[in-house]
């Protein structure tokens, strides 16, 4: 992997971090999944930046699918999200904002992946 890749697979990473922190803080009600998702998801794609970055040859793979995974999820869970905001739930706006920004991040992530591998 270039250097510059490496280091946004980094940002990315420690983007999904400060998510996973903030979104813990929005609300009690997302407060365990954002946590464990975005400390977990964090940690996970350094990993593999690291593991790709030393010529682990599976790591590339693994690091693409779990971009991929976590754009789905995020996708998945903003939509859920603005389904109740849309039914009268102005309460969940802001976590909605917030997932779709990471569901919008994690896609220019795998995108990046794709054109720089």
């Amino acid at each position: 992997m270039k250097k510059t890749p490496l280091l946004l697979c980094y940002v990315y990473a420690v983007f999904l971090v400060a998510t996973g922190i903030l979104g813990y803080r929005l609300g009690p009600m997302h407060a365990s999944i954002s946590l464990v998702g975005g400390v977990g998801g964090g940690i996970l794609v350094a990993a593999l930046s690291l593991l790709n970055s030393r010529k682990i040859l599976w790591a590339y793979m693994a690091l693409r699918t779990a971009v991929s995974v976590f754009a789905l999820s995020f996708a998945w869970r903003a939509a859920d999200a603005w389904k109740l905001v849309f039914a009268g739930s102005p309460e969940h706006s802001a976590i909605a904002s917030l997932l779709s920004v990471m569901c919008v991040v994690s896609l220019a992530m795998v995108l990046n992946l794709l054109k720089n591998r």
